[in-house]
């Protein structure tokens, strides 16, 4: 069928069984036997052959702005896994709540620009709600924090984007800490973090537990621009990878804290179930702009598999 709805509107446009022929590499006779099985399929004339060059009846031409749709429909079903085809459709982007304050808005009207016929579908959740989603073809894709040491559980697919150096920050105006510290004084201290499930947060929370400290949280709430003007005002210490708050406006209302036992490194990946086909240009966008946010490069644009025991943020 879909042979024929070509052949018709091949004929349509150039009004000839010969020229449409030259146009689909097939023989004229080839090109009149399927548009009559097409007018047979319908039930009913599609071309007036008394007319020179040969016309189109209403009925047709009202059928070729259908079949033009359906052929390009066609056309998109056959490129969709063609990861040089331009992006089309619907993206489903999965981020982790650490990583939604640092895509740029600047790298999603970039992608909406250069891909007009794209829409964009974010869900923010934790690494296992969105691992679920991969694994069930409900997202394309989804950025996660890892350990540096962890790697992908298969079946997932992926490439490490980019390193975050997580520092401790403080109001400038109020310091709490002056010089190096060790990572037992801060525990008289309060809190300003991700609410429980981040990576963040958890690493902290483990080097705490291991000197035999608590964390006491005073806030736990998503937003790093929320986060750093509470942090700013004096409400507690926090937590934030080093880029993110360069980038920041609040950048100037907070201070790094010198801890000299303490240091957090979180790798960014890209993960995925298979090739992501034509939506693979618009993620690349989206995963520069969070490698650029994060002052590193990518490292390589090769799909790696692997077993990683330990849960991203």
């Amino acid at each position: 069928m879909i042979d024929n709805l070509r052949a018709f509107a091949a004929v349509v446009e150039s009004h000839s069984l010969g020229v449409a022929a030259e146009r689909l590499f097939i023989t004229q006779s080839a090109v009149s036997r399927r548009i009559q099985q097409f007018e047979d399929s319908v039930g009913a004339p599609l071309f007036d052959r008394t007319q020179r060059p040969l016309g189109v009846t209403a009925l047709g031409q009202r059928m070729y702005t259908q079949v033009l749709e359906i052929l390009s429909a066609v056309d998109d079903l056959v490129a969709m896994p063609s990861e040089a085809a331009v992006p089309r459709g619907v993206l489903r982007l999965g981020l982790t709540p650490a990583l939604g304050d640092s895509i740029p808005a600047e790298a999603v009207a970039h992608m909406k620009r250069a891909f007009p016929d794209l829409e964009v579908r974010i869900r923010t959740d934790q690494a296992d709600g969105l691992r679920g989603a991969l694994g069930a073809g409900e997202l394309d894709a989804a950025f996660l924090v890892l350990p540096s040491v962890a790697r992908l559980d298969e079946p997932l697919l992926g490439r490490r984007l980019s390193t975050l150096d997580v520092v401790i920050v403080q109001s400038r105006a109020q310091p709490l800490f002056v010089g190096p510290t060790p990572l037992r004084d801060l525990r008289r201290v309060d809190w300003v973090l991700n609410p429980m499930g981040c990576r963040y947060r958890a690493e902290l929370e483990h080097a705490m537990h291991a000197r035999g400290n608590a964390l006491r949280v005073a806030v736990d709430v998503y937003g790093v621009d929320t986060q750093l003007r509470m942090v700013a005002s004096g409400v507690g210490l926090g937590l934030v990878p080093r880029g993110v708050m360069q980038a920041s406006p609040r950048r100037d209302d907070v201070a790094i804290v010198d801890v000299v036992d303490f240091s957090m490194q979180l790798d960014v990946w890209l993960a995925s179930v298979g090739r992501l086909g034509n939506m693979r240009r618009a993620v690349d966008v989206i995963a520069e702009a969070l490698a650029a946010q994060f002052g590193d490069t990518l490292r390589g644009d090769q799909a790696v598999a692997g077993v990683a025991s330990t849960s991203a943020s």
